[in-house]
């Protein structure tokens, strides 16, 4: 399912459009992909991964989704 949000600016500046690629499992849904102005949240993660394989390795990758992980754990206590 996708929703479509708009966030209207209140001093008249530019409008941002957000849409949320929803995912249904076991009766709750999430958030699976998040895209605002045509550009995929997915599609950036992969291009973050893909120069961080290719100037450090698979053992840089590993360390930058850890750092990732930690801070999400944190964010979400």
């Amino acid at each position: 399912m996708m929703v479509s949000t708009t966030l209207k600016s209140g001093n008249g500046g530019k409008n941002n459009t957000f849409d949320y690629l929803l995912s249904q499992n076991h009766g709750q849904w999430k958030i699976v992909n998040v895209m605002t102005d045509g550009v995929s949240n997915l599609a950036m993660q992969k291009a973050e991964f893909t120069s961080t394989l290719k100037k450090g390795g698979i053992h840089a990758l590993l360390n930058e989704l850890d750092k990732h992980s930690e801070k999400l754990a944190h964010a979400a206590q």
